[in-house]
């Protein structure tokens, strides 16, 4: 007989529930990773509405509860009664001594379960068994009696099963490598290397970092004196990043220079490259004998083990002052193992402060980048509006007739000149304020506590008479000047686009006057720029006039050469203000709702532009476009889409989609929804300013995105040290692990261009590369790539 079409449904359904499950859990190397893949298979994919998840302890024979879910939110913490059932009691205890499923209605007559789920008219109860052993058991509790069917029963026994036999793998695994470490190392080292290990993800920065180390140390032997020394200066000296000690004041970061005559005491150790263990009287001996000297008080006992080697050399040294606190051959050892680790720690916590400050910076000069000075400003203005007596001002300058210093010298010249200014610039202002590099010759300053727009006036002129003193770089004498414009805020309506533009408008006035001088923005209280309500309705009107419009930037094939795809930039050609940036738009119709209708112009001025290349693109052209978050997961742009890939799919081979990873964390479910609808049709997705976020190693595994563009701030600059590329090398490795292309954004030089192709990066984008061009440039390139 036949089954009925719904229940054949169903089966696919619960087909498709396990199947993924199984794809999820058999990567998984701990408990709590399939823990979470299991609570989420049964509560966002089966709708259960209460979970109860116990694992078994075979040593006490009891069930433990691991995590609780109502409403599809975790509730564990919030359960006020006793976690842990011993074998065979209750009615869950009895399905785990049993090994078979029950099925229990009418949960609210229950004489043992209907005190605490008597709210819900039904449930399974579930056991996880492998090879005829028990590994924990499952319940799920149905408001419906109807919703528990058979087939709901046979997938939960499934997915039970397929839990216990990992389970049981990872047990497995486990056990042998406890075994192992057991016969290897004491429990007490293990411990300390998993807590160095964990380090990276707990601290917040260095000095943290190397106080919880210290704790680390603490625990294998008497630490009250501590120090972590690194090579610096091509092995021309140490410096002691952390110090701790009882006796003697050590200066933060102190430097100490590396002697390979007569070192110190740490010297010598990372001279001979062997761990020294000394009493005070065969310190006193080295001294005596010219073979090392001491800096500061004469410890009773000395252990030092070097780590590491260049770039990253360096020692860890344990002291005592005490007669009575003595280091053993032992504590030698046991430092020896923990140095081993050491160095992989400091590396990787260096690369994370590395990643994080350059998300946030300018590489080339250090400061500030965009992003976190419109924070800083943001915040200003917040603390404006709390203290109405509090006063700033922006300041954007540039220098004058930069373009020719590169063009005469070459770029070397032009980054000193840049790195020099940044120096005066810094000098010139208060510690308070805030100095950032835009981009290029471009700078801006906040300035805050000021009493009047004078003040800010009186600042920017010190900066370019400073500016104005000749710079001498590589023996060449660079004369150059700088143009001011300021922003004074004296207005709560005021925001950080606001200020911006204002800023920007005066220093181009202050260029049209002649340059050299500074300009304040006259009439900021009527901002120029219109309110944001305004904004939205000029917006939408721009859009019905096709207003916005496209340039676009090539993106090159780094293994042939080859223009193989273009970002379309969308620009605003506004008849109030000018042709606008995006910057000067976007928040405001992010904030107010209108970027959506943005997003559907653009990918439907996208399609219309292929629509009219087609006879000329070659077969893997994409075009890029920019979609928000609201976007990407609007239904609005879904059933554009899907309208126009009925009429015109061959487009959509040509079609590529961008999205940032802040955008796609604020609604992973209906973004991973969405994500599988466009890749139906054929769109590329790529995943934009990759590295920018806080989690972006986990969207990789979690989003099926077909390239990501790493972020600029990785890319661009004069130089990209050895840490920048450690954590490039690790992003590419892991795309391609993924079979997910990378995309480098920002390339600026041709050792920014050699440097990805070594490290087999996908594709290119940059000035270097080629800049934003009109329609006509980018078709001409094209025919010219053919």
């Amino acid at each position: 007989m036949n089954k009925p079409k719904d229940l054949l449904e169903i089966e696919r359904q619960h087909l498709e529930v396990v199947s993924q499950y199984v794809l999820d859990v058999l990567p998984t190397n701990t408990g709590i990773e399939i823990l979470r893949f299991l609570s989420d298979t049964l509560v966002n994919k089966l709708n259960i509405d209460y979970l109860e998840i116990y694992s078994f302890n075979s040593d006490n024979q009891t069930l433990v509860l691991a995590d609780a879910f109502a409403n599809k939110q975790s509730i564990l913490q919030d359960l006020f009664i006793l976690t842990e059932i011993p074998l065979g009691e209750g009615a869950i205890g009895r399905v785990a001594e049993s090994m078979q499923v029950k099925l229990v209605t009418e949960l609210y007559r229950h004489p043992e379960l209907k005190n605490r789920y008597g709210d819900y008219a039904s449930a399974f109860i579930v056991p996880a068994l492998t090879d005829g052993r028990l590994v924990g058991v499952t319940f799920c509790a149905s408001k419906t009696a109807d919703a528990l069917s058979e087939h709901l029963q046979q997938t939960l026994f499934t997915i039970a099963s397929i839990t216990a036999v990992k389970v049981a793998k990872i047990e497995v695994v486990d056990k042998l490598q406890h075994s192992i470490e057991k016969l290897e190392y004491s429990g007490k080292i293990q411990d300390a290397l998993f807590e160095i290990a964990e380090l990276i993800f707990e601290t917040s920065g260095m000095r943290d970092f190397y106080h919880r180390l210290h704790h680390c140390i603490g625990k294998l032997m008497f630490a009250g004196n501590f120090f972590v020394g690194l090579v610096i200066d091509d092995g021309k000296a140490i410096t002691l990043p952390y110090a701790v000690d009882e006796v003697d004041d050590v200066p933060d970061d102190e430097v100490i220079p590396l002697n390979k005559n007569k070192p110190s005491i740490t010297g010598y150790v990372l001279n001979t490259n062997r761990p020294l263990l000394a009493s005070k009287q065969q310190i006193q001996e080295m001294i005596d004998s010219n073979q090392v000297y001491i800096k500061g008080s004469l410890p009773s006992s000395w252990l030092g083990v070097p780590f590491g080697e260049p770039p990253l050399y360096g020692v860890v040294v344990v002291q005592s002052y005490n007669k009575e606190v003595s280091f053993t051959r032992n504590d030698e050892q046991l430092l020896c193992f923990v140095a081993r680790h050491i160095r992989n720690a400091i590396e990787r916590m260096q690369a994370k402060s590395d990643l994080q400050f350059l998300a946030l910076h300018d590489p080339l000069t250090k400061l500030p980048n965009r992003s976190l000075f419109n924070d800083r400003v943001n915040h200003a203005l917040t603390k404006c509006k709390r203290e109405k007596d509090k006063k700033i001002a922006l300041l954007f300058l540039d220098l004058d007739k930069f373009k020719q210093v590169n063009d005469t010298y070459g770029h070397h010249i032009g980054d000193l000149l840049l790195t020099n200014v940044a120096e005066v610039l810094q000098n010139n202002i208060r510690k308070v304020d805030t100095l950032s590099r835009l981009g290029g010759d471009e700078f801006a300053i906040l300035l805050e506590d000021l009493d009047s727009a004078d003040s800010a006036l009186l600042v920017a002129n010190k900066i370019i008479h400073a500016i104005q003193v000749p710079f001498v770089l590589d023996k060449i004498q660079i004369n150059t000047s700088t143009s001011v414009g300021v922003a004074f805020h004296d207005k709560s309506q005021n925001t950080v686009e606001s200020l911006v533009i204002c800023a920007d408008k005066a220093m181009y006035q202050a260029k049209q006057q002649g340059r050299n001088q500074a300009i304040l923005h006259k009439g900021i209280d009527q901002l120029e720029m219109v309110p944001t309500q305004t904004i939205e309705e000029d917006a939408l009107k721009g859009i019905s006039e096709k207003q916005f419009f496209f340039v676009f930037q090539p993106v090159i094939d780094l293994n042939s050469g080859q223009m193989i795809g273009a970002e379309a930039l969308v620009r605003w050609k506004y008849s109030k203000m000018g042709i606008l940036p995006p910057n000067s738009f976007l928040n405001e119709m992010e904030e107010n709702g209108s970027i959506v209708q943005l997003d559907i112009y653009n990918v439907q001025s996208a399609l219309l532009h292929i629509k009219n290349w087609k006879a000329m693109l070659p077969e893997n052209f994409r075009l890029s476009v920019n979609i928000s978050g609201l976007g990407f997961t609007s239904i609005a742009l879904l059933e554009v889409l899907e309208s126009q890939f009925d009429k015109t799919p061959e487009l959509f081979k040509h079609l590529s989609l961008e999205t940032t990873e802040r955008s796609i964390i604020k609604s992973v479910e209906l973004t991973r929804s969405q994500m599988a609808v466009f890749s139906k049709m054929g769109i590329h997705l790529t995943l934009d300013d990759y590295g920018t976020g806080y989690s972006s190693l986990s969207y990789m595994g979690q989003f099926k995105f077909d390239s990501i563009k790493i972020d600029r701030s990785f890319v661009s600059g004069h130089v990209i040290s050895s840490q920048q590329s450690i954590i490039l090398e690790s992003i590419i490795n892991l795309a391609q692990s993924l079979s997910i292309k990378t995309t480098a954004e920002g390339i600026e030089t041709q050792e920014q261009l050699e440097l990805m192709r070594k490290l087999k990066c996908s594709m290119g984008q940059g000035f270097y590369l080629g800049k934003p061009m009109s329609e006509e440039m980018l078709l001409a390139e094209i025919q010219d790539s053919i």
